[in-house]
């Protein structure tokens, strides 16, 4: 539909009518129009079918009873980009599915006042050409979660998936939070496209009663045994297990049957070749370990596979924690911890040893994201010889968006070193292009927040018109560097009606429109 007034539902239908059109394989696209609707309730379009299904809003302004939309089971609507205002409803019903290419998820898509109900039986994907977030409006359970694009989506919160996750293209960043997959769940990967993420966890829990050649859950631990293990967890991580100046690749597992002694089980241990942290396919062999922790892992052999990316051990009694590292660069150490987190553009590294012989220092070298690159950004001096616990601590400030890896070079008095594990700590990403969003909250009284981002340092003009076109306000006038901002507009003294906002930097001019009520 284009141009002039497009209306819904009418006249009797207010408030009674059920009104629905019914979209079986089509799109929609609604440009240069006004919605009309006098029941925004009981009338909605229904995206129905099995072929994926797209919407294209321009230009769309929304009278009452704005534009309720309905996703039934089986099909998928595509929001892409846009965004629905309004009051009306937007409903997806279990099994129904919806994807976005915003950069914070679905509550970027979704602006309108009326109800939204995600089904916790619903199908979400992200298949964006900017790095995504889930974002707070995606159920903390749904049936699919699906990831394709390419510079990788991060989960806002932990979630709980009983379908398929599915990750076609990009990475999953667990981002600190767990993925439960539930009874019937899989996680799907292609090769080089998997879950990753320093700290948080995909688990399960199944029951594994003699399981024959059982990749529990797609999660890459196939399990075989004589033995009925009873209920198992299986826990995956992404870290690296460390020690000795070594660390293996960034997967582990932690296998925890009812039933865990006499086993006799076989694990295959699968990789993705993205997870192998420069160790040659050729070295891999496993190790295990009774918690997980630095300083604990022990070499207990296995075949690898290099065509097919598994490392494979037999005759194990009892399962623990299990990882994939170098034969010829055994894991124990005695580094206890070694951690990092970031705040207010500058990381933190601190780390604990267990004892010391002859230890000069610690050289603190870090690479960027942007290159392979490590440099030495610091040293701290050790304590020579201790047979007790020390901790220590280093400031790396000024940093840019972005995620930096670091490691440990511990140097002895006579030259000797060794490097401790990677680890990664995330800054951010900086925003790649000129973005002005809607001001939170809208409608507003007396004020609200408008938050843009800047790509690149240049000089940044952000200023408030009225209906009219004559400027009421200048909120910024100043050069600015690359980032994410958020700037409160108190609009105490105007009266209510609908004004614009308008950020220039160059040649780039955004506008957006929004409304005081008082």
């Amino acid at each position: 539909a284009t141009n002039g007034n497009f209306s819904i539902a009418r006249g009797s239908q207010a408030g009674t009518g059920t009104t629905e059109w019914f979209l079986y394989g089509g799109n929609l696209t609604l440009s240069n129009l006004t919605t009309q609707n006098s029941n925004p309730t009981g009338a909605r379009f229904v995206f129905a079918g099995s072929t994926e299904q797209n919407i294209l809003l321009t230009n769309v302004a929304y009278a009452g009873g704005g534009l309720p939309i309905r996703v039934d089971s089986g099909a998928t609507l595509n929001l892409a980009s846009n965004v629905i205002e309004g009051n009306g409803v937007f409903i997806v019903n279990d099994f129904g599915g919806i994807n976005t290419t915003q950069p914070t998820g679905f509550e970027a898509n979704l602006l309108t006042t009326g109800t939204i109900t995600l089904s916790t039986s619903g199908n979400y994907g992200y298949n964006g050409s900017v790095a995504q977030v889930t974002g707070s409006l995606v159920p903390s359970i749904v049936n699919d979660l699906t990831v394709n694009n390419n510079l990788g989506v991060t989960l806002s919160g932990s979630m709980v998936a009983n379908g398929n996750v599915s990750i076609l293209d990009g990475d999953l960043d667990l981002n600190g939070n767990n993925l439960v997959l539930g009874p019937s769940a899989m996680l799907v990967e292609t090769p080089g496209n998997t879950v990753k993420g320093a700290s948080g966890m995909v688990a399960t829990v199944r029951d594994l009663n003699a399981p024959s050649g059982i990749n529990v859950a797609g999660l890459g631990a196939m399990i075989t045994s004589a033995a009925n293990l009873g209920s198992t967890v299986v826990e995956r991580y992404h870290s690296a297990g460390t020690g000795l100046g070594n660390e293996g690749i960034f997967r582990q597992f932690n296998i925890v049957p009812t039933t865990n002694s006499g086993l006799n089980a076989t694990l295959r241990f699968y990789y993705d070749e993205s997870e192998l942290n420069s160790i040659s396919e050729a070295n891999l062999t496993m190790f295990k370990s009774p918690t997980g922790a630095n300083n604990t892992w022990n070499g207990v052999g296995g075949t690898v596979n290099t065509a097919d990316n598994y490392v494979e051990l037999g005759g194990i009694n009892d399962f623990s924690y299990w990882t994939v590292g170098d034969i010829n660069n055994p894991l124990p150490v005695e580094l206890i911890s070694f951690n990092g987190y970031a705040e207010g553009g500058q990381v933190t590294l601190t780390w604990i040893t267990a004892s010391e012989i002859n230890n000069q220092g610690w050289h603190i070298e870090r690479r960027s994201n942007e290159s392979n690159d490590w440099n030495n950004v610091g040293f701290v001096n050790g304590t020579g010889n201790s047979t007790e616990s020390v901790s220590y601590s280093f400031v790396d400030g000024n940093l840019s968006f972005g995620v930096y890896s670091y490691r440990l070079k511990q140097t002895d008095f006579d030259g000797t070193s060794t490097y401790s594990n990677i680890i990664e700590v995330d800054l951010g990403i900086g925003p790649v292009e000129f973005a002005l969003n809607q001001n939170y909250p809208n409608p507003f009284n007396p004020s609200t927040v408008i938050s843009f981002d800047v790509p690149k340092s240049g000089f940044i003009n952000l200023s408030i018109y009225n209906i009219l076109g004559e400027k009421v306000a200048t909120l910024i006038n100043a050069q600015m560097e690359q980032g994410r901002y958020n700037q409160t507009f108190d609009a105490s003294n105007l009266t209510s009606g609908v004004y614009v906002y308008r950020l220039t930097s160059g040649n780039i001019v955004l506008t957006k429109k929004m409304m005081l009520t008082k």
